[in-house]
């Protein structure tokens, strides 16, 4: 197979969805919507969508699939 790096992903994501990797930065970076689901050390900063419950995940993933970030 083929083997895809993260950072691969990003050249064809619409947004990313995080727990508590370093890895969202790279998105914010590239403008990329960022939902974060967990304790990541950027939550709060002002550059991402932090859910605040599981129904508020849910209702950012609905919205970064429908391209409304």
């Amino acid at each position: 197979g083929h083997a895809v790096a993260s950072y691969d992903v990003l050249n064809v994501a619409d947004a990313a969805v995080v727990y508590g990797s370093k890895f969202g930065i790279e998105a914010a970076l590239r403008r990329i919507p960022l939902v974060v689901g967990g304790e990541s050390y950027f939550r709060g900063k002002g550059f991402s969508f932090d859910a605040v419950s599981a129904a508020d995940f849910h209702r950012l993933l609905d919205a970064a699939a429908a391209g409304q970030l």
